[in-house]
């Protein structure tokens, strides 16, 4: 989720310091003298001089999640997202470390009560055999890329759809031959773990990668059909609102996008190879945590995420405190900011049975007095 704290005159401040700093501050007209620029000297400014913040969308600021908002917006909306959302946060916490034992015993504690009808909606012990180790990370990095991801988009496209916006729904399902937006050094058994991971879509859409270049990989050979399709929905409803408009080259035969009506029967585009249409694609499971709600959550995982990376290196770094619990004031971790702690559980992986179980314990009365202090009930 997008930090509430970048309002529009942050933003609006970035610009100008864009502009000025490639040398279009002073043109006559400045439209014209950025279109002049190369994309690439464009996109690495913007790379290394960053600053996030939530867009302006018909004069309107989105200052919280699309999901959160009113319908405002004009027009027609191009939503979706890609069916392993989660996959490359569940690896950047080094989850793919955990064995699934610790991974199932993690979903239980964090997600209490509901931890019952996870087991029964995702089947984990059912993915092992087209997962094998990987199950348990795919369990949670399901989990994950749903309640943040999937689910709220599902969400925001239905309202879309029911408020009389031209809507159209795509699922993104090809797992990339290469990894080309984050500029990670990733193995192909990780690649493949990743599989369809958060943001693929925008080489695919943009046409270049996140620093300019050309996404090379994405399109060599007989990938290039399917990249040509894909990027050409992207840019037909960027000029004429509609996926459908006029195919990019001859070359590229599209199938029909359909609308998306917002209800069970609403039609939404698999970008795979097949360009299906797909109308049940984890529509249990999001009626499932649309009826628990999302939003506390998200909360409760991001909590966790912070706090166990915290315990975890103070369980294995030999600092305890009173009664056999960690001391923050005892390392050098005391203090700090828990946002912004560096967030990994592979040393989770590390503890014996004993050592994990007082961790989680540990957790789980630290969420139980954050919870009480906050008021957050999930």
């Amino acid at each position: 989720p997008m930090p509430t704290w970048y309002r529009l005159k942050v933003a609006v401040k970035h610009g100008r310091r864009f502009v000025k700093d490639l040398g279009c501050g002073r043109a006559k007209d400045i439209p014209a003298c950025m279109r002049s620029l190369p994309i690439e000297q464009l996109q690495k400014y913007d790379d290394t001089n960053v600053v996030m913040h939530f867009p302006v969308i018909d004069g309107f600021e989105w200052d919280r999640q699309p999901v959160d908002m009113p319908m405002r917006f004009s027009g027609p909306a191009f939503v979706g997202h890609t069916t392993r959302e989660g996959t490359f946060f569940a690896l950047a916490l080094g989850a793919q470390q955990l064995p699934q034992w610790m991974v199932y015993a993690l979903v239980v504690a964090i997600f209490n009560v509901h931890a019952f009808r996870l087991f029964g909606i995702y089947e984990p012990r059912q993915s092992k055999a087209e997962f094998g180790k990987d199950a348990g990370f795919e369990f949670l990095g399901n989990i994950i890329g749903d309640i943040i991801f999937t689910c709220p988009t599902r969400s925001f496209a239905r309202s879309s759809a029911l408020h009389g916006h031209e809507t159209f729904y795509w699922i993104f399902g090809e797992t990339p031959p290469c990894e080309v937006v984050y500029g990670l050094n990733v193995t192909q058994e990780d690649l493949k773990r990743l599989g369809p991971y958060h943001a693929i879509t925008l080489p695919y859409f943009e046409g270049n990668n996140l620093r300019g270049g050309e996404p090379t990989c994405l399109r060599e050979g007989d990938l290039s059909s399917f990249w040509n399709t894909t990027h050409g929905y992207f840019a037909n409803f960027v000029s004429h609102g509609d996926p459908n408009g006029p195919t990019i080259g001859r070359e590229t035969i599209q199938p029909r996008f359909p609308r998306y009506s917002g209800g069970n029967d609403g039609q939404r585009k698999m970008l795979t190879r097949g360009f299906i249409d797909d109308v049940l694609f984890k529509q249990d499971i999001c009626d499932y945590w649309d009826r628990v709600g999302v939003e506390a959550m998200v909360k409760k995982l991001l909590w966790w995420e912070v706090a166990l990376s915290r315990l975890a290196h103070l369980f294995t770094s030999g600092q305890r405190g009173v009664a056999g619990k960690p001391s923050l004031r005892s390392n050098h971790l005391a203090g700090e900011d828990p946002e912004r702690l560096h967030t990994t559980w592979s040393k989770i992986a590390k503890l014996d049975v004993a050592t994990f179980h007082k961790l989680l314990k540990r957790a789980s009365e630290e969420w139980a007095e954050y919870e009480q202090r906050t008021e957050i009930v999930v």
